[in-house]
Formats: C-alpha cells, sequence, structure tokens
C-alpha cells in the first residue's frame, strides 16, 4: 500500500512539475531525502504529507486511498489557469514574430529605398560636376 501512496505522490510532482529540489525545501529537506523515498530508502512522514498536500493542493483522500480527483478543485483551477495564461503567451509570441517578419521586411525595402535614393543623388552630383 504504502508504495502506492508513493507513487501517487511522484504522480503529483510529475503533473504539477514539480522538482525534488522544491519539495525539499517546501519540507525543509534534502533532495537525496526526497529520491530515497522513490527509491523505498527512506519514506515520508505524516507531516511531509499533510504539509505537501496542503501547499500543491493534492487531495490527501486520492493521495493516500486513491479516491477523487487528484487535486482539490482550487488546484484545479490554477492549473487550468496556468494552462490559459500559457495558451495566450503562445499566440501572442507567435502573433509577435509574424509582427517582427513584417517590420523585417518593411526595413528591408527602407533600406533598399534609401540605397536606391544615394544612388541617384549619386549620380545626379556625378551629371552635374561633368557638365
Amino acid at each position: 500500500m504504502e508504495n502506492r501512496i508513493i507513487k501517487r505522490l511522484f504522480e503529483v510532482f510529475g503533473h504539477l512539475k514539480i522538482k525534488n529540489t522544491e519539495v525539499a525545501t517546501l519540507i525543509q529537506k534534502s533532495p537525496v531525502m526526497i529520491s530515497e523515498w522513490k527509491s523505498g530508502k527512506s519514506k515520508p512522514s505524516i507531516y511531509d504529507f499533510e504539509v505537501i498536500a496542503n501547499h500543491y493542493s493534492v487531495n490527501l483522500n486520492w493521495l493516500i486511498c486513491g479516491n477523487g480527483q487528484m487535486l482539490n478543485n482550487r488546484a484545479i483551477d490554477e492549473v487550468e489557469k496556468a494552462n490559459n495564461i500559457t495558451e495566450r503567451l503562445i499566440i501572442n509570441q507567435e502573433k509577435l514574430v509574424d509582427t517582427n517578419a513584417q517590420l523585417v521586411e518593411s526595413n528591408s525595402q527602407l533600406v533598399n529605398m534609401n540605397i536606391d535614393y544615394y544612388k541617384l543623388i549619386k549620380e545626379l552630383i556625378s551629371t552635374k560636376e561633368k557638365k
């Protein structure tokens, strides 16, 4: 049974993209200790479970028994908000890339126009000097 709890705990870490170092800092233990939980060399305390569950809004019933949802509703909402923000950031980044490409094209056209302008001025000066 303990192996299933540990497996679910690490499932939470994976789902929320939580690193061992972050958990270790939260519960004031070394990252090696967190790795030892996974390998079975040591076990988290009830206090560790409580702190992790409260901090990351993990459903303790799910964590211990496997019943219900992994995360409490608040955590699910936060993950969905983060995903929405990420999607909007990606869309905005794509728009910026497109706008940047258009600006580069416009700048290229302006450079070419300036080159043509200076060629005409040079030609005009050259023509005046010949007269």
